[in-house]
């Protein structure tokens, strides 16, 4: 059964959320957590393949391209304008991230040793890509990707890859280490038993809310244009950064403590 087991962590040697070094922040400070008896299970299943649990959340981005493109629609769900409460309905017959999710965590249950030990990383990774907003988009513009910006005017970039990596990577040139440690166990502290057993669509939908909300402006820019269509580079700045730096580390912080959470009630 799940026990709270808080303890002061740091996160001083990851650097952004949502790419590589964020996957396995999630998936290394949830099995911190674990109780020692899943630590175990854990340890026993990547044992032989995977350096730590950190290392197999990251792996299910490094086969997606080339060894295992069928799994690419894994990482995110899309829902038409107007859609906020996402549900199965949405997954096309290739599969997204809530078929992905259930499938794995199925297989995390009850496969043999080695679809397990993959289910292992994969149930880490999407429970972290669930947390990020912009994983719940637009099909049409490709959850942000396609939303094409400048960072204060100089650096191009785009919607999703400002939320995949470069708040977080602005917290940490911008905040000391025991601030931003201090607010993600703060986050977790505070989080209810009722917050820990809210499905995968529920954690979606909190997600997709996000995306569309009037701070995150991914619903503004996208409006702003031709039939709702973006239709100039749009810029951000320092103030938007520093503006989403406490939602990206309650984000992050809701994903470890779901992730230990379901550990420990599947292993």
């Amino acid at each position: 059964m799940y026990k709270f087991f808080l303890i002061l962590i740091s996160f001083s040697a990851y650097t952004h959320a949502w790419w590589d070094t964020g996957h396995a922040l999630v998936c290394d400070e949830a099995y911190k957590r674990l109780s020692p008896e899943i630590q175990k299970k854990v340890d026993e299943l990547i044992e032989g393949r995977f350096d730590n649990y950190g290392a197999a959340c990251i792996w299910p981005d490094e086969v997606k391209a080339i060894e295992r493109p069928e799994t690419r629609p894994w990482h995110y769900v899309n829902l038409p304008r107007g859609k906020v409460k996402v549900t199965k309905a949405y997954c096309p017959e290739d599969g997204c991230l809530l078929s992905a999710y259930f499938e794995q965590l199925e297989i995390l249950k009850i496969g043999d040793h080695v679809s397990r030990q993959e289910a292992l990383g994969y149930v880490g990774h999407f429970i972290a890509d669930v947390h990020q907003p912009l994983h719940i988009g637009y099909g049409f513009d490709r959850g942000g990707n396609d939303l094409v910006l400048t960072l204060n005017n100089k650096e191009r970039t785009n919607m999703h890859m400002i939320w995949d990596g470069y708040i977080i990577d602005y917290a940490y040139k911008n905040y000391d280490q025991k601030t931003i440690d201090e607010f993600i166990n703060k986050t977790i502290s505070e989080m209810t038993q009722a917050d820990l057993t809210k499905d995968f669509y529920a954690w979606a939908t909190e997600s997709r809310l996000l995306a569309l909300s009037k701070g995150v402006g991914y619903k503004i820019f996208i409006d702003d244009g031709p039939n709702h269509f973006y239709s100039r580079r749009k810029n951000l700045d320092d103030t938007y950064l520093e503006t989403q730096v406490p939602v990206v580390l309650e984000q992050i912080a809701k994903a470890i403590n779901r992730l230990v959470f379901t550990l420990e009630n599947t292993l």
